[in-house]
């Protein structure tokens, strides 16, 4: 304790973070407190570590003065897995750009949000073809007219699988597919995207 009694904050956070004591400062002389600023703090051997930290200021009248009051949470095995989500989620983003089949990704209305190579490939569009454009667009018109019901039964039972349609070409031709996949939803279960594979089914 006696190591850190007495001294500055600005002396136990690390330079990475000095601007952000001032924001800090900031904060309490307008609001009175601040809410989980994450500063980079130094371990006595030097090292450093994220953490983030809340306060208060309390005013006594007292000899004692005003004063901060103030937690701090380290948060490096926090950032450690968010290194590795991010990293779990590049490699994923890779599989899929550079994958053997096709796949696409459509956000809540049914519009494209995302295709992979091995789809352009197939069906013969330019990236900036398809991208925003509902895939309503891209099935025989005969199944178009029933893409938004049967949307709203893929949005509610959360996947599909083997799901037959007869998807256009580029060129104006008609490929028979299966179309197989599930929705990701965040964690309140709020739609993200679908995330299907389309593989071409022998007639």
């Amino acid at each position: 304790i006696e190591e850190i009694v007495g001294k500055k904050i600005c002396d136990i956070v690390s330079q990475r973070s000095q601007d952000d004591v001032e924001h800090l400062r900031l904060s309490l002389e307008k609001d009175g407190q601040f809410e989980a600023i994450e500063l980079w703090h130094k371990h006595v051997d030097g090292s450093e570590f994220p953490a983030i930290s809340s306060g208060m200021l309390i005013q006594d009248e007292s000899e004692n003065g005003d004063y901060v009051v103030c937690n701090f949470m380290d948060i490096s095995q926090r950032i450690e897995a968010l290194k590795a989500l991010e990293e779990i989620k590049n490699n994923f983003r890779l599989l899929i750009e550079e994958g053997p089949v096709a796949y696409q990704a459509l956000d809540s209305n049914g519009n494209f949000v995302e295709v992979n190579q091995k789809w352009l490939d197939i069906f013969g569009y330019k990236r900036e073809e398809v991208i925003g454009r509902s895939f309503a667009e891209f099935i025989a018109k005969e199944q178009a007219k029933d893409f938004g019901e049967n949307f709203k039964k893929f949005s509610s039972a959360g996947k599909i699988r083997n799901v037959k349609y007869q998807m256009l070409k580029a060129s104006g031709e008609l490929m028979p597919v299966d179309i197989s996949g599930r929705i990701s939803f965040d964690s309140k279960g709020n739609f993200i995207q679908t995330n299907c594979i389309i593989l071409k089914r022998a007639e």
